[in-house]
């Protein structure tokens, strides 16, 4: 854990795949999540800390930046390719 290194977008995307795992049997699930690890596993102990809140966020209207939200829009389609309805 990183000081200063947390958004409400990494909530957003525990609480958007939360519901789209809903009513999804186990293995899938499990499949679901080995494939993600899969994708980062190698990169874990070597993975750069991120940007700040002040870098991800307008810091006098508390929206996430552009180029913030093509991150977490990136992410999200990893997970629809592998098999997320959101």
């Amino acid at each position: 854990v990183a000081l200063d290194k947390t958004t409400g977008m990494e909530a957003r995307m525990m609480g958007e795949t939360a519901r789209a795992t809903t009513g999804l049997e186990i293995p899938e699930v499990n499949r679901i999540v080995d494939s993600i690890v899969k994708m980062y596993e190698n990169d874990y102990g070597s993975a750069p800390a991120g940007k700040t809140f002040q870098e991800c966020y307008n810091v006098k209207t508390i929206e996430p930046t552009d180029e913030y939200m093509k991150v977490y829009e990136g992410a999200r389609k990893k997970l629809e390719g592998l098999g997320l309805v959101f």
